[in-house]
């Protein structure tokens, strides 16, 4: 029950955080979530090193101990550049932690805390949480950031105010650059200079399918520019298609410019919209909750292999290929619909009308 609740409480705070501009963050109490590295925020660890993690939550207007009723933060980090420590995780009294492998990739860990006694008395310092990492990477740079960092007022409605940062760690600043071409012809990876931008490679071919652009993410939502882009940090980037009859890749990126210049004239109007924030923030959870109830879910079954995160999809539509899995001395050929025979999912025509599970083949 107390993480349903705790669930609950995300959701609200999450919808709080996307409602900024119609609402300011309560200045009454201010806060700092310090996320250090062995004690820094920048670091140059050696490959194989053993680094201790940690997030401190610090009261900024003033030194007294005061009541807390809910704080959240979620840290992440690159998998293939660190490895958790396993048993290492601590966590302040009361805040309780998940630590999960993401479909997009990476490694996240979240911390919850959530009072239901009508709030805890904190001191002004307190170290949420710390693990350890190890350095599995040989060369590059990466960041373990923390993102959604919230403290709740009382009654839930909003936070107060907060910052937050990044810790950046470098081996070394020969960053590697992976093209993963989603089924089309090979990219090779490039080595880049860390806070250099990306040589253009050329474009990859796939039959039946026009290229659309390079993405930094598994969703491809973020189209990467390599005339402005730097490099921050060993990562990959996505190969985005079209597949015959879709709308161009110029359509689609001016649908997303026109969406994003419309979102900035509604971001001018929020003083407007403030005394709508409260009902708007319980008719969110609403939507929510009948959006889940929409969706099906699909867990996939790496059959010994690495764990991948099930995912959400809205019934009779497709579903984004997750990243494949990894298992020694084995080769990753495809997700079918039993564990032994059953047959190939195809993620380009195959819709999801039911919870279901995918399982991995391996040869």
């Amino acid at each position: 029950m107390k993480r349903f609740l705790s669930l609950i409480l995300c959701l609200f705070l999450a919808l709080c955080l996307l409602s900024e501009t119609a609402l300011a963050a309560d200045s009454s109490r201010s806060y700092e979530f310090v996320l250090t590295a062995d004690g820094s925020d920048e670091m140059s660890p050696t490959p194989g090193q053993v680094i201790t993690v940690t997030l401190a939550l610090n009261r900024t207007d003033s030194d007294q101990p005061a009541d807390m009723y809910a704080a959240q933060a979620e840290l992440y980090y690159d998998d293939a550049f660190y490895e958790l420590v396993e048993g290492s995780i601590t966590t302040y009294t009361g805040v309780e932690w998940t630590h999960m492998t993401r479909r997009t990739g990476g490694g996240v860990i979240y911390l919850n805390f959530l009072s239901l006694t009508g709030g805890e008395k904190w001191d002004s310092k307190v170290q949420m949480g710390s693990f350890q990492l190890r350095v599995i990477a040989e060369n590059g740079a990466s960041k373990i950031t923390s993102q959604n960092c919230l403290v709740s007022l009382p009654d839930g409605s909003g936070q107060y105010s907060s910052v937050s940062n990044d810790v950046q760690t470098v081996v070394s600043t020969d960053c590697t650059v992976t093209f993963e071409c989603g089924g089309g012809s090979e990219v090779p990876d490039q080595i880049v200079q860390y806070g250099e931008k990306i040589i253009e490679p050329e474009e990859p071919v796939r039959e039946d399918y026009t290229f659309s652009g390079w993405y930094a993410d598994l969703d491809k939502t973020d189209l990467w520019d390599f005339t402005s882009d730097t490099v921050q940090g060993n990562m990959t980037l996505y190969a985005g298609w079209l597949s015959e009859g879709s709308p161009s890749a110029s359509a689609v990126q001016n649908t997303v410019e026109n969406t994003t210049s419309n979102n900035a004239s509604n971001q001018d109007d929020s003083g407007s919209l403030k005394w709508l924030i409260l009902p708007g923030i319980l008719l969110g959870l609403l939507l929510i909750l009948f959006f889940i109830r929409g969706k099906k879910k699909v867990t996939f079954d790496s059959c010994g292999g690495t764990a991948v995160e099930p995912i959400y999809v809205k019934r009779n539509s497709l579903m984004n290929q997750p990243m494949p899995p990894t298992k020694a001395d084995a080769t990753f050929v495809g997700w079918y619909t039993e564990a032994q025979s059953g047959t190939a999912w195809d993620f380009d025509q195959n819709r999801v009308n039911n919870n279901m599970t995918l399982y991995a083949r391996w040869q």
